[in-house]
């Protein structure tokens, strides 16, 4: 039986960490039945999150708790997947935006010989509504992605995706973009670039946080600097 591991980062998610894990728990408990899957948070809150994700561990044998530290989803996701032995590895967000009626469909890409499966929020068939700030900071940095580093994969960010072992093994450790979120994206062009499988798909997708406040301007400078920081390390072979 075939091991998944499947990484919820959270940072301050009192208000819907326990519906939507046992939302989680049981749509894996019917519809991937035939694997040996674990659902592990990590998490980073200053809130009462801990004390929840604790108690459900206590019901749900499949859910298990870990403090990550650093308010990092990035740090979080490395730092798992890094310790844990698996066939697969899978992120999502924590309050669910990317439907997770997708999840099948990221094992069945992997299951096909994918390196990489990403959900894509801005694919044709996507179904999507998103804030107007974020929409814009995404589909710049984006159009930037795809300029730079000649791809036509249309979303970097999504927070569904599964990868296989040989990515965890072989690429994770070398990524450093963890403290500004952007290990996704650094994870996906080095993995382009060492000609890795990777499959889109797309996802319907919401953004719950009706609060976001990302500044839109910063939002994109910052994700100039990173990319242009990856591109030079791929140049003079750091990914090697």
């Amino acid at each position: 039986m075939k091991k998944i591991i499947i990484v919820v980062p959270t940072y301050n998610e009192e208000k819907v960490i326990e519906e939507n894990l046992i939302k989680l728990n049981n749509f894996l408990k019917k519809h991937l039945s035939k694997y040996n899957w674990k659902i592990i948070v990590g998490d980073d809150s200053t809130d009462t999150t801990p004390q929840i994700v604790k108690r459900l561990v206590k019901k749900y044998p499949r859910i298990e708790y870990v403090w990550s530290g650093g308010k990092s989803k990035s740090r979080a996701e490395k730092k798992i997947w890094l310790s844990r032995e698996a066939d697969f590895y899978l992120c999502m967000d924590a309050d669910l935006s990317a439907d997770i009626s997708h999840t099948p469909e990221l094992i069945k890409g992997l299951e096909e010989g994918y390196d990489m499966v990403i959900g894509s929020r801005t694919a044709e068939e996507s179904k999507r509504s998103r804030l107007i700030n974020r929409k814009i900071i995404s589909k710049t940095l984006i159009i930037l992605i795809q300029t730079l580093f000649r791809t036509k994969i249309t979303d970097f960010q999504c927070g569904l995706k599964g990868f296989n072992k040989k990515v965890i093994d072989n690429i994770l450790p070398k990524m450093e973009a963890l403290e500004v979120g952007f290990m996704d994206t650094e994870m996906i062009v080095v993995a382009l670039d060492k000609k890795y499988k990777i499959k889109e798909i797309p996802v319907r997708w919401i953004d719950f946080r009706r609060d976001s406040k990302i500044p839109l301007f910063k939002g994109i400078i910052d994700g100039l600097l990173n990319l242009v920081k990856i591109k030079m390390k791929l140049i003079f072979g750091k990914y090697d």
